[in-house]
Parts: structure tokens; sequence; C-alpha cells
């Protein structure tokens, strides 16, 4: 019995000494993180009509380059995390910005840019009679698409979920449109009743300039089987497109 009795406090000690340095192992661990990142470059041997090209593969004809993917990951405390995701790639003009921070049975902030362009083609239009072709001046045609945001979320347990967000649209750039406009190079006489020399043949485009902005607050709730759900809205729109 006094035998079995030393071994039994033998294997509590190995215990817990085991014990011990595996909390002082976990106390000195580093942070966890989850980092990659992703670097491209392209371009494109074009013998046609640039503006052509980039309309049709959303492209731009002189190529790009950046970071296509970026992501990264902290475990600042054990119950905090923070986030972060991006990409910039000159050229195309696209970009993304955003990082996340949660912690948990409390909350999350998350902040955000973004921001891509679309290309267009003046091409203008074709008259056959006399085979003149009538492009814009400016064939290379782009909006840029833009979007900021904020959101902070509380979550705290047994508690309503509230919920806060503002959010900024912007639209900028020229486009081409299907508005036209009078030319008298068509070739057509304009004596002979009921032909014009006058024809809608000039090619436009449209000037983009448009901000919308929207604040959101919510609330949402479950009882027992059911739900609630409360939002408070403000939108703000401003168009300057002529």
């Amino acid at each position: 019995m006094h035998r079995a009795g030393l071994a039994l406090c033998a294997v509590a000690l190995v215990a817990g000494g085991r014990v011990e340095a595996a909390d002082k192992a976990e106390a000195d661990a580093f942070p966890n993180y989850e980092t990659y990142i992703k670097v491209t470059g392209q371009g494109a041997a074009i013998s046609g009509n640039k503006a052509a090209f980039q309309n049709r593969t959303r492209q731009d004809s002189d190529g790009a380059v950046g970071i296509e993917d970026l992501h990264a990951t902290k475990n600042i405390s054990k119950t905090t995390t923070l986030t972060l995701d991006g990409h910039a790639l000159a050229g195309a003009e696209d970009y993304l910005g955003q990082f996340n921070l949660t912690k948990n049975e409390v909350g999350s902030i998350e902040a955000g840019y973004k921001r891509f362009r679309t290309f267009y083609d003046g091409v203008g239009g074709f008259f056959p009679l006399n085979s003149q072709w009538l492009p814009l001046q400016n064939e290379d045609l782009h909006i840029d698409r833009s979007r900021f945001w904020v959101e902070a979320k509380v979550n705290l347990p047994s508690a309503p979920v509230f919920t806060l967000q503002y959010t900024n649209e912007l639209r900028n750039g020229r486009k081409d449109s299907t508005i036209w406009g009078d030319t008298d190079f068509t070739g057509l006489p304009n004596n002979v009743a009921p032909i014009s020399q006058v024809r809608k043949l000039v090619p436009s485009y449209l000037n983009i300039g448009e901000r919308h902005e929207a604040l959101e607050l919510s609330m949402r709730k479950t009882v027992k089987h059911t739900s609630v759900f409360v939002q408070l809205t403000g939108d703000r729109t401003s168009n300057l497109n002529t």
C-alpha cells in the first residue's frame, strides 16, 4: 500500500508539471497569423482599335500590374481578431482596402474603400451613302465607380443586435451615348424633298458625376420564436450628369 501511494503521488506530480508547462507555453506563444499576398502583371499586344479592345475585354490596353490579392489575419487576443483584405492593380484602376475588427460577445467594426473602372468606346457612327465615319475625337472613355463604407455592430449576449452603417458611392467619368447631333457631312443634297442634308450623325458622350450616400441604423432581437427587426434609413443622391 505504501508503494502504491508513492506511485500515485509521482503520477500526480508529473501531470501537474505537464499542465504548468502547457500553460506557460500557451502564454509565451506568438499570435496566430494567416497572411498571403499575390502579385501579378499582364499586358496585351494590340494591332487594332485599343478602345474597342478595352470595351470588349474590360481591361486597359496598356495592361495592369500590382497586388492581385492580399489577406492578413491576426489574433490580437483570445477574443479579438483583426482581418485585412485588399488589392491594388494600376492600369486597370482596380483597388480595394478593408479591415474588420471583431471581439467575441461584444461586436465588430468594419471599414473599407473599393474602386474599379469600366471602359467604353466612343466609336461614333457610319453613314454608308458617302462612307462617312464619325467617331469621337477621343474614343478612350471610362467611368470610375467607387464605394466607401463604415459599419459598427454591437452584439452583446442576451441583448438586441444594433448595427450602424454609412456608405458613400461615387460614379465619375465619360461614356458613349445613343443621343446624336445634327451634321451636314452626309453628302446628301438638301434641295430635293423630303431628303434633308441635316442628319442625326454626330456622336456624343455623357459626362457622369453622381454621388449616393446612405445612413442606416437597425435593431434585431429574437424572442422565443419571434424575430423583431427595426430599421431607420437616411438617403441622399446628387447627380450632375450632362
